[in-house]
């Protein structure tokens, strides 16, 4: 990242910003990861005198990289859950009497990661507060990504009113020198053994076509399982770090690693310290997991010290909202079917403060992002990584491909396809209503009732399968 031509682009945005929100009195940032969104919106509220700042926030992570209370503007933070379940109270005021303010006019409400505005509940309660307190009070998003529902709903568009700052994303931004390039290591996968043999053993997989199977085994892949065991791994570290990252910079690495679940990573992060200590001998390996928001605020104190590669393991913590100008790279173990899960993951390494790279390891071989998975012959993938900032996806002129001599092998655990025959089951009979959705939940290892729906529809390419 060139930090000075980042702060030019900065100032431009942060110009462009002003301008839009007080003349609409509302406007969503859409800008990459890395870019300053968080910093642009501390220089929105230190810079004027507001009457109060409210800022609403998805998750903890987002809120401890979230702006302070600056002297000029009591900021007071509201989750997104909080917000929805104030649903039918915010016109008659109760919203407000329960935050303790009674001034209601001259207020900047912030809308951080603004896809969430988009949920199902958080919608209706955002058109809620934006249609009652519109007048003279402003506005504003900030998100990488203004896409949600699989690409159907821009929220730019239908909760903005349209006012978004002019089009920017990585590719823009590359060209103008903000962001280094990225080196991508794609890895080739197999499925193997156990979860081969419980496809092979269902009556209506024998009478499927082969393009059928096909299909069958990508969604899994994608969208159901996670790899739970690798072989090669530590050549392909020692291979791609030795290749993509100059020497003076190898004394002290660190990694944000991705998992597809917590029991995934317990499982594999002792296998990922033996292999980052086979390839890399002479180095001090310290796994960082994190699994809550304490352990999100201890990675503040983690320093550089020379001879160690520390390697931050979560699943999905430190997904959004996460900025650290001292990574090496991002290792993905996570296999995901979703354009913004994997954009979110993946080029967390663009905030890096350096020149020679973004490194990034897909060790599970996201087949959804790339054309052909195995290097072969003369047969190169074409890797399609999500464009933060913009619809489409990272220009390929951007993208570095590398290969490793050694394939890493994935062996897939089978706990999923278990648990998607349950909710098979588990959903007939809330339909004939014997037991609550809630008890659903439960049984099934979901957050909410809210998360429910998305579940299902997730798993439904693979009902006829194993229904």
């Amino acid at each position: 990242m060139n930090i000075q031509q980042l702060e030019v682009v900065q100032e431009a945005t942060y110009n462009e910003l002003i301008s839009v929100l007080f003349e609409k009195g509302i406007c969503n940032m859409v800008r990459p990861v890395g870019f300053g969104k968080t910093f642009l919106l501390g220089r929105l509220v230190d810079g004027f005198m507001w009457s109060r700042v409210l800022y609403f926030y998805p998750n903890s992570v987002v809120k401890m990289q979230s702006i302070r209370d600056v002297s000029k503007g009591k900021v007071t933070y509201i989750s997104y859950n909080k917000l929805a379940r104030s649903m039918g109270n915010i016109a008659n005021g109760v919203f407000f009497k329960e935050l303790g303010i009674s001034k209601t006019n001259n207020i900047l409400f912030i809308f951080d990661e603004s896809t969430y505005v988009g949920g199902e509940k958080t919608s209706v309660a955002f058109k809620e507060l934006y249609e009652t307190y519109k007048e003279d009070n402003y506005f504003v998003g900030s998100t990488a990504n203004a896409i949600r529902s699989g690409g159907s709903v821009d929220i730019t568009d239908k909760y903005f009113g349209g006012n978004g700052l002019s089009y920017y994303d990585v590719n823009m931004g590359m060209r103008d020198g903000i962001y280094a390039h990225i080196k991508y290591y794609l890895c080739s996968f197999l499925m193997r053994d156990g979860l081969i043999e419980q496809l092979e053993s269902q009556e209506s997989w024998k009478g499927m076509s082969d393009q059928d199977k096909g299909r069958y085994k990508e969604f899994l892949k994608n969208r159901v399982v996670g790899a739970s065991t690798f072989t090669g791994a530590d050549r392909v570290y020692q291979k791609g770090i030795e290749a993509s990252v100059p020497a003076e910079k190898r004394s002290y690495m660190r990694f944000i690693a991705y998992f597809y679940s917590k029991e995934i990573m317990d499982a594999q992060c002792g296998q990922m310290e033996k292999d980052f200590k086979s390839a890399f001998p002479d180095k001090e390996v310290t796994i960082h997991k994190v699994v809550s928001k304490e352990d999100v605020q201890d990675l503040y104190n983690l320093k550089a010290v020379s001879g160690r590669i520390d390697i931050i393991a979560n699943s999905g913590m430190v997904q959004f909202g996460y900025h650290d100008t001292e990574l090496t790279g991002v290792i993905m173990f996570r296999s995901t079917d979703s354009d913004i899960v994997y954009g979110q993951s993946s080029l967390r390494g663009l905030s890096v403060m350096n020149e020679w790279g973004t490194l990034i390891f897909d060790m599970v071989g996201n087949s959804s992002k790339a054309r052909e998975r195995y290097f072969k012959g003369e047969r190169t993938p074409i890797i399609r990584i999500p464009n933060s900032g913009g619809t489409g996806y990272v220009e390929a002129e951007n993208i570095e491909l590398y290969s490793t001599e050694e394939d890493t092998n994935a062996l897939y655990n089978v706990v999923e396809l278990d648990r998607i025959k349950k909710a098979f089951k588990l959903e007939k009979l809330i339909k004939v209503g014997i037991i609550p959705i809630e008890v659903a939940c439960r049984e099934l290892g979901l957050r909410n009732p809210e998360s429910y729906d998305g579940f299902m529809k997730s798993i439904e390419g693979i009902r006829g399968l194993i229904a």
